[in-house]
């Protein structure tokens, strides 16, 4: 699937399947909505933004907070879904989670 064991610890997808996203999108009239899934303990994650896919050009979203979604259906044990509601702007705009071990 491409992703590391890393990467499947912290976001949650199957480490036995070949298919998954670690961050799904929906649009809906001028804003985009993502959803992950965190780990409860043991991870921070952090919204980040570019208008380039440089290397070095991502900054801290803000003041887009990502908040616990209500949504919680499916969610594997120890994890939470997680959603940030995002403006489409004009010209390219790029987002990523990063999330990371403590």
């Amino acid at each position: 699937d491409g992703f590391s064991n890393l990467q499947e610890y912290l976001y949650g997808p199957s480490p036995i399947t070949s298919y998954g996203s670690l961050v799904s999108t929906t649009s809906s009239g001028g804003t985009i909505v993502l959803r992950w899934l965190q780990i409860r303990i043991r991870g921070t994650y952090t919204l980040q933004q570019s208008s380039s896919l440089t290397t070095g050009s991502w900054i801290t979203a803000s003041p887009e907070i990502p908040a616990l979604d209500i949504n919680q259906a499916g969610a594997p044990p120890d994890y939470d879904y997680f959603t940030v509601s995002l403006p489409i702007e004009n010209g390219n705009l790029f987002y990523r989670v990063v999330g990371v071990e403590n």
